[in-house]
């Protein structure tokens, strides 16, 4: 990498203000899911990733400004049971399978 395209990733990070957007973020973030995802998040200077983030963020802005409920604060945690129905011969209780579907 030349010095022209060498960035500074921490110095990057702090400029951007990114980890205290973070913080925020998560102060918001319901699921387990979504925590992981905010922690694995890094900003990007990839055109077409950034088109297709800033989309995703446009719709939830329009969903948020619109009034309407979005049930994502009642998803359970399925992560668990979903590792133990990969178990062979494995069969979900019934009240897993209900939680799952």
């Amino acid at each position: 990498m030349d010095s022209e395209t060498s960035i500074d990733t921490k110095k990057a990070y702090q400029k951007l203000g990114f980890e205290a957007i973070l913080e925020a973020a998560l102060k918001h973030t319901y699921t387990p899911y979504g925590k992981e995802f905010l922690h694995d998040l890094t900003p990007s200077t990839d055109p077409e990733k950034v088109s297709e983030n800033l989309a995703y963020a446009s719709e939830w802005m329009t969903i948020l400004q619109s009034g309407s409920n979005h049930p994502l604060s009642v998803i359970d945690d399925v992560t668990e049971i979903l590792k133990a129905s990969r178990i062979k011969e494995n069969t979900l209780p019934l009240e897993d399978f209900l939680i799952v579907f």
